[in-house]
């Protein structure tokens, strides 16, 4: 990994504990799960469903809902990052509608920073797969993690999608690297070396990590 500048973040994993029901009402059905969830996934199968989706009960409505808790408010801005949710997502947190995605296979990210509130957060995820046709089996729920990321108050940090990353000259005996971002101070380049590069080859298919502001 290269490090390049100090950290401005401080992230908080909101997987494990959920509540969940198929209730979008929120009224009855409530369970226990633990996320990352498929819903579908718990069966039952049904010996009538398509095979080509596994006979899997994926079809439907749910709901997702959990409280947590953040510090006193020393930050400046405030993300939730869903890095998968089948499908439609709409996101509601301390009761207000922040947000959604169209989408249920790509991560996507929304500023809560006006909607958070120090101590107690109650955040629900309402998803909806009845419109959706399949050639195999796409899943249902909350399927991978979900993060709060908070940005501290008074420190530079990044925009969010800002951050580009060329190579202009690739060499055995080195490589040039080119970082331009924008921050909440303005836009930032970097440029630099690394010797010696160990070059990506489908027989060693090796990645570089680049950490920017501690992410």
């Amino acid at each position: 990994m290269i490090a390049l500048l100090a950290s401005a973040l401080t992230a908080l994993s909101l997987s494990g504990n959920w509540n969940f029901t198929h209730d979008v009402t929120g009224a009855s059905g409530w369970t226990e799960v633990r996320v990352p969830h498929d819903w579908a996934a718990a069966g039952p199968f049904d010996p009538d469903g398509e095979c080509r989706t596994g006979k899997l009960p994926w079809k439907g409505k749910g709901l997702y809902r959990r409280t947590f808790e953040v510090a006193e408010r020393e930050w400046d801005a405030a993300y939730l990052e869903f890095d998968g949710a089948m499908c439609h997502p709409r996101v509601t947190l301390n009761g207000a509608d922040v947000g959604g995605w169209d989408y249920g296979y790509a991560c996507f990210r929304l500023d809560v920073t006006k909607t958070l509130r120090p101590g107690a957060n109650e955040i629900s995820v309402a998803l909806d797969t009845t419109a959706l046709k399949a050639r195999f089996y796409p899943g249902a729920g909350l399927y991978r993690g979900v993060t709060l990321k908070l940005y501290a108050k008074g420190v530079e940090h990044l925009v969010p999608d800002s951050v580009f990353i060329t190579t202009p000259e690739v060499t055995k005996e080195k490589a040039t690297v080119r970082v331009v971002y924008e921050t909440t101070k303005g836009k930032g380049e970097k440029t630099f070396e690394v010797r010696n590069p160990r070059l990506w080859d489908v027989d060693d298919p090796h990645l570089y990590e680049l950490e920017l502001f501690g992410e």
